[in-house]
Formats: structure tokens, C-alpha cells, sequence
């Protein structure tokens, strides 16, 4: 149980650059990538293994064990996607379609990649009698021995005089490593916490710093040092990290559709935070096995440990110390305003959105007069709480019938509010094999808890057809020290299966109409519905067969970090018509800008088959619409038509390419029409000169030049008859 360390047995094909763990009772997840396509994984016989398990049956009855497959890539220039989001492309055939046969596979997102979920941590440590678990979760009983047993608690506390019989306290030596011999040293105090930061600047290694994969580890002592945490600031959900092996941290992350940008000296590739558990002297070491730039040839930067170029540096560094530009992003030291303004709680922008409905006034502008109100915002219903409360959380669905699949992620305003407890899943089940439920956490950059990912698929299904389908709820703390403003606690669902694998949400918009109603509420109770206006930017005109994609802005005016979380539909109708259609999902993409704002590009093959004339755009969100979207669609440039030639000539007249028998050149010029000059020839030669340098002629027709060929090549032909008649005369 735990990590896989055989990795040669169980992954045959795959081997060392694979990551795989068994630690959730009843699933396996693995993971391999390699970005250099002239090493592929070779998979081209029905002998080659995926994964070779063994199993020992424990009891009677029936069992099955099935393998899913999320995604999967060919090794070929551009790492041509064979199976995305569990469904295979262009209908390509992969042997092994078993993973079709069950509605098993994951709807969408990485978070079914969770090696030590939440949830095992917290019940392995209560069990103690496992010794093989608790050394993995916890290295420091391993060293608090060495100290004497009782004081394994006292040392936190520092003043227990068993613990520093020689009056002084104890410190290890702790040294960083990052790349190109840099390194930092630190002496820390026995049961003390810190920080390491190692940054990766890969401007100059690839265009932009952009990285498309990534393959890494980070060793230290753990007879000094036990790990506590990671966060991966620029990384994200991306990474599947291993943290299970005793001194070493192993993680991957590879994109083959974006790109994740390291270029400045600022970008933490990974942080960690270690304790001091021990006296004595401490290592952390960062290694990479692989690296590749987010070009079309996913150039690779580092191949089994070492630069492809030597002469280039690979500028890795490790602190202590996070850098000065970080704090930028989130000063939750003071005041904190980089979270709670970017969500609404600025001046200008809370009595906004309070006017809009009319229950709320009172409540929203009290943010401004009144600073010491907290208010929160649980899906669009607005709750008043006081600082170090405690509140239940529950996102549910109303009348959604029978659902067999969700992907969905909660999200918080992390650290204002934090997580009691672990979450439940009321009409989805336990979270453990029987109810399919798969979740894990993220960090904010500061290393906050703020949201939580979750994944479930049956194929018996869950019934959500009553008024309040609870699909999660969560204890929250609100923070003590939080100051008055409006924070957020919402659930976006990305996608919702219903039966026969029929799609009623996907990428978060609403294929069903009408749509799936869901919402969310505090401690049981309603709240005040809050509304919203929105801004959108521009409009757009379409020239048909351009085939160029056009792209809006909406922005919230009361949230605008929040715009793109909030949107479901887009809709289309003519210029000054009600009369709107809902645009299918599959004719646009979305996406969230860096300051939370949503992006709403439309794709050319769907505005090809629009007619030409003027069109408003409706998005609509939780909380309003707006159909401020305005597109053109127009008839694209014409390509002039090539001249004709007249059908009737008159005498003495010659039609463009011909010559009057007995004429000169001269005469054939003067005597043809003329035409406009094309593009390119603004001299206004001839029809004649015109058509015969068009077709790329190497003479033109009734030119000087073709009467010397003429003669020559007569003159050569007699030669050749005189020659042959002279030997047939000798013979």
C-alpha cells in the first residue's frame, strides 16, 4: 500500500518514468509521461502490459477490476491526442476498449490523480497499531526515540527541562541545493518549521519560459527533517506528485494543450515546508528528469537528468526566503485587500451590487459605513456571520432526475475561510469504492486550503429528482481575524451525465434546457438571492469564409474575479429580436483571464452558418445576464473577375493570345484590346503581354523570339534529313 517503488514490475513498458500509488483501498492510479517523442513508450503488440498487478481473493463472492484510460498521446511532433477526458478522438480505436464497457471512466480533471487523499491520513495515524503507515505520515516519532519517549511532546514546547538538559537549545544545520553549485545554509531550531522555495527561470531555456512537461523530485534528510507540505504556485492541478517514499518528494505535470510559463526569477516551481526533528546537519536536494518546451516540437530542454545543450544553465535556484514580487499577489499580512476586494468588497463596488435586488441593500453597502460586518456568499444567497463562526456548507441540485456522473469544484476565500472537516456526499456516497467518490485539495499560493475537487461516477446512478439533492456540504470556520467584506464559497459544476452518458452540463455551461437547477445555502437556510450586472467589451463583425475566430470580454460589475465561474449559456438572436437560440457548447470555448474575467470565443465553423445581418449575444450567469453582445456577419471580399474574351472580333481585329496571319508583333499589340492592369502591374501592358507572363510562358506568342526558334529548329530539322539521306545513299 502506498507508492509503487517496483515501478520495472508492475509498469514493464513504462518503468522508472512512471508514478503510481495504491494507497486508496480499491484503486490504483498511475501516471506516465515521457516528452522526448525520440524515446517514446513502445506499445505494438498485444504482449505489451500497461500494468501487471496481483491479487490474492479474500473472500467468496463476485468482483471485477477494471482499467480506466483518462488520456493518452501519441510520441509523434505533436503529441496527437488518442484518448482526452476518458473519450477517445476522432474515433479511433484503441485495443483494450473495456475502459468503454463500464461508465467507470472520469468525466474530467486531474483530481481522480490523489495519491494520499485527505481522508486517509486523518484515519491511518488513528489506527497505530499499522507501524507501515504511520512512519510515512509522520517520520518524527521515528527520531523523537533517540530524545527519550515522553519527550516527544515536550520538545514542541521547548520548555521542558528533559529536553535541554545542557540549558541551550538545539539547532540542525539545514542546506538547500538549487542548480549551477547555488545553495543556502540555515541553522534551525529542533521542532521548528521552515520554508523552501525553489524557483525556476526557463526564459532562457524556451521561448516565453513556457513549459509544456516537467518531471521532478526533491530529496532531503529525514533523520532530520520530516516533510510537512507542498504547493506548486505555477504547476496547479496539474501535478501528480508522490510524496510516499521516506526523503524524497517525486512530482510530474505535463500539458500538452497549454503551457506552464516560468520566466521570471520570482516563479516558485515547487515550495515546501519542512520541521526540524532533530540536532544535527540537513539536506534538501532539487533534481529534474525531464523538461520540455511548450513548442510544436516540444523541444526537450533536460533528458534523463541532464541538459541537452551542456553549455546552458539551467537556473534553478532554492531559498529560504520568499522572493520580494510574490507578496504582490496575496498580502494577507495587513489588511489583506488582494482577496476580498478582487471579490467584492470594495466600496465602489459592494453597493452595486446590493441595489440590484431589493432585499439586500441594508446588508451589502454595510460594507463601506460598517466595516466590521462579514458577509458570505454561498452561490449567489448572501449570509451575515460574525468572526470565528462555525457553518455547514451545501451545494444541492433540484429536480435533476437520475444522474450517473459529476465533476464539480468547491472553491473559498481561503484564509478568511477554512475547512473544519472533511467533506460528505450525501446522495453521491461514501468515498470509497462502493460510491466511486474521488476528491483531493488545492493550495492557494500562500499555502491555503481553498478548494477541494471532487469526481463520481455509477452506473446505478444517483436519484437528484427532489427539491434539495445534496451533493456536498462542508463545515466552515470563518477566520477570527477576518475583517468586514463579502467572501465567497461556490460550486461549479463542469460536467453532469445523465442517463445513456447524455451530457446536461459540460465545461461548466448548460447543454440541457432548461437547465439543471442547483444553488447552495449556509447552515440550512436560505439566504438573500444576490443579482448581478455585467459589462461586456465591443462587438464583433465576421466576414464569411474568413473563418477567424472573435472573442468577448464579460466582466461581473460587482465580482469581477468571480465572472467566469458564474457563466452557463450563451444565446443568439437577430439584431432587435427576443427570438433567441441557444448556442450549443460545442460552437464556442471559454476561459477565465488573469483578473477572473470571462473570455467567450466563438468558433468560425458556427458563424460560418450564420446568414448575413446583425445579431445580439446573451450570456447568461447565476446571478443576471447581459445581451450587450453585438456581431456582424458580412459577405467577405469578392476576388475580381478574370477578363473575358469578346466572343465577336471584327475584321482585322486578333483575340488576346492570337496573331492576324502576316502580321507583325507590333500590329498584334496595337490591334488587341486592352485591359486594366492586374495587381502587381501597374504599367497597363497589353491582354496579349498579360495572359502569356500569367501563365508563366517562357515566350510570348508572335514575339521576336519565337521566330529565331522557329528558323533554328527548321534549320536543324533539314540537317538532320539531309544527314540521314547521305547515309542511306553511302549504303
Amino acid at each position: 500500500e502506498g507508492a509503487i517503488t517496483d515501478l520495472a514490475k508492475v509498469f514493464p513498458v513504462t518503468g522508472d518514468k512512471s508514478l503510481g500509488n495504491a494507497a486508496n483501498s480499491g484503486v490504483i492510479y498511475f501516471n506516465a509521461s515521457n516528452p522526448s517523442i525520440d524515446d517514446p513508450f513502445v506499445f505494438d503488440s498485444n504482449d505489451d502490459v500497461i500494468i501487471a498487478t496481483t491479487y490474492v481473493v479474500n473472500a467468496g463472492g463476485t468482483a471485477d477490476i477494471k482499467t480506466t484510460l483518462k488520456t493518452l498521446a501519441s510520441a509523434d511532433e505533436d503529441l496527437t491526442q488518442i484518448i482526452s477526458k476518458g473519450e477517445v478522438k476522432d474515433d479511433k480505436l484503441v485495443k483494450g476498449d473495456e475502459y468503454m464497457t463500464f461508465k467507470e471512466k472520469l468525466v474530467k480533471g486531474d483530481e481522480y490523480m490523489t495519491f494520499k487523499e485527505p481522508v486517509k491520513p486523518t484515519e491511518a495515524p488513528t489506527e497505530a497499531p499499522i507501524p507501515t503507515d504511520a512512519p510515512t505520515e509522520a517520520p518524527v516519532p521515528t527520531d523523537a526515540p533517540t530524545e527519550a519517549p515522553v519527550p516527544t511532546d515536550a520538545p514542541t514546547e521547548a520548555p521542558v527541562p528533559t529536553e535541554a538538559p545542557t540549558d541551550a537549545p538545539q539547532y540542525a544545520t539545514i542546506t538547500i541545493y538549487g542548480f549551477n553549485g547555488q545553495f543556502e545554509t540555515k541553522q534551525v531550531e529542533v521542532n521548528k518549521p521552515f520554508d523552501v522555495y525553489t524557483y525556476l527561470n526557463a526564459s532562457e531555456l524556451a521561448d516565453g519560459g513556457k513549459i509544456a512537461s516537467l518531471n521532478a523530485s526533491q530529496t532531503y534528510t529525514d533523520s532530520v527533517v520530516s516533510l510537512d507540505s507542498t504547493a506548486y504556485p505555477i504547476l496547479g492541478s496539474a501535478v501528480v506528485e508522490n510524496k510516499d517514499q521516506l526523503g524524497k518528494i517525486l512530482y510530474l505535470a505535463s500539458t500538452p494543450d497549454g503551457a506552464f510559463v516560468f520566466n521570471s526569477d520570482d516563479d516558485v516551481m515547487i515550495k515546501t515546508t519542512y520541521t526540524v526533528t532533530a540536532p544535527g546537519e540537513g539536506e534538501v536536494r532539487n533534481a529534474i528528469q525531464t523538461m520540455a518546451a511548450a513548442d510544436d516540437d516540444l523541444t526537450p530542454i533536460i533528458k534523463n537528468g541532464t541538459p541537452v545543450e551542456p553549455d546552458k544553465q539551467i537556473p534553478v535556484e532554492a531559498s529560504f526566503d520568499e522572493r520580494q514580487a510574490a507578496p504582490t499577489e496575496a498580502p494577507t499580512e495587513a489588511p489583506e485587500p488582494t482577496q476580498v476586494p478582487t471579490e467584492a468588497p470594495e466600496p465602489t463596488q459592494a453597493p452595486t451590487e446590493a441595489p440590484t435586488e431589493a432585499p439586500i441593500p441594508t446588508q451589502a453597502p454595510t460594507e463601506a459605513p460598517e466595516p466590521g460586518k462579514i458577509f458570505i456568499n454561498a452561490d449567489g444567497n448572501l449570509y451575515e456571520v460574525e468572526a470565528g463562526s462555525d457553518h455547514t456548507y451545501t451545494f444541492f441540485l433540484k429536480d435533476a432526475g437520475m444522474i450517473y456522473g459529476i465533476d464539480a469544484t468547491t472553491t473559498w476565500d481561503a484564509p478568511y475561510i477554512t475547512r473544519v472537516d472533511n467533506p460528505t456526499f450525501p446522495v453521491l456516497g461514501e468515498v470509497d469504492p462502493e460510491g466511486n467518490v474521488v476528491y483531493k485539495y488545492f493550495n492557494d499560493q500562500d499555502g491555503n486550503i481553498d478548494e477541494i475537487r471532487f469526481n463520481w461516477t455509477n452506473v446505478n446512478g444517483a436519484d437528484c429528482s427532489g427539491d434539495k439533492a445534496e451533493v456536498i456540504t462542508l463545515k466552515i470556520h470563518v477566520d477570527e481575524n477576518t475583517p468586514g467584506g463579502i467572501y465567497y464559497i461556490t460550486t461549479k459544476v463542469k460536467t453532469l451525465e445523465g442517463p445513456d452518458e447524455e451530457k446536461q452540463i459540460f465545461e461548466g455551461t448548460d447543454v440541457k434546457q432548461p437547465p439543471v437547477q442547483r444553488d447552495g445555502e449556509l447552515d440550512g437556510k436560505p439566504g438573500e438571492k444576490v443579482t448581478d450586472t455585467y459589462t461586456v467589451s465591443g462587438e464583433q463583425t465576421y466576414e464569411l469564409a474568413s473563418m477567424e475566430e472573435k472573442t468577448y470580454t464579460v466582466i461581473s460589475n460587482n465580482a469581477p474575479a468571480k465572472t467566469a465561474d458564474k457563466f452557463r449559456t450563451l444565446w443568439i438572436a437577430p439584431k432587435g429580436s427576443d427570438d433567441y437560440t441557444l448556442v450549443s457548447f460545442d460552437s464556442y470555448t471559454i476561459s477565465a483571464s488573469d483578473d477572473g474575467a470571462l473570455q467567450v470565443t466563438l468558433k468560425p465553423d458556427y458563424m460560418q452558418t450564420l446568414a448575413t445581418g446583425d445579431y445580439q449575444i446573451k450570456f447568461v450567469f447565476t446571478d443576471g445576464e447581459t445581451d450587450q453582445g453585438v456581431l456582424h456577419v458580412v459577405e467577405g471580399p469578392t476576388t475580381p473577375e478574370e477578363p473575358t474574351t469578346p466572343e465577336e472580333t471584327t475584321p482585322g481585329e486578333t483575340t488576346p493570345g492570337e496573331t492576324t496571319p502576316g502580321s507583325t508583333d507590333g500590329d498584334a499589340t496595337s490591334d488587341s484590346p486592352t485591359t486594366p492592369a492586374p495587381q502587381g502591374n501597374p504599367s497597363g501592358t497589353s491582354t496579349n503581354d498579360t495572359s502569356s507572363s500569367a501563365n508563366g510562358a517562357a515566350v510570348q506568342t508572335g514575339s521576336p523570339a519565337a521566330a529565331i526558334i522557329f528558323v533554328v529548329i527548321l534549320v536543324m530539322a533539314a540537317g538532320i534529313i539531309l544527314f540521314n539521306k547521305k547515309r542511306k545513299e553511302e549504303n
